[in-house]
């Protein structure tokens, strides 16, 4: 799994939570853990279905899927972790195959 070629671009992704904070898989993420201790909470996920398949879209295109992410999109990868831990970046391949199937 480690040869997949998008591993590197997966990896060099920022997950932005707003204006707050930026999330990269294997990194620390000091404001999320702060967010997290003070809300009683020790794991998260970030869940987006933007650019998914991993085929880059337009601002509206992302929207309409961040509005239907109920529905499967073909999710290649997910980011998540624990307080205190590096955000952890997990695929979903060999059965996540990205497509061009834009709706």
């Amino acid at each position: 799994m480690n040869d997949h070629p998008l591993r590197q671009a997966y990896e060099a992704t920022d997950c932005r939570v707003g204006d707050r904070f930026t999330i990269r898989g294997g990194r620390l993420t000091p404001p999320l853990d702060a967010l997290l201790a003070d809300e009683g909470h020790d794991s998260w996920a970030f869940i987006t279905a933007w650019n998914s398949g991993s085929i880059a879209l337009d601002d509206a295109a992302n929207r309409r899927r961040m509005e239907a992410l109920g529905r499967a999109f073909g999710q290649v990868a997910n980011v998540g972790g624990r307080r205190g831990e590096p955000a952890r970046l997990c695929f979903c391949w060999p059965s996540a195959t990205p497509t061009a199937n834009e709706t």
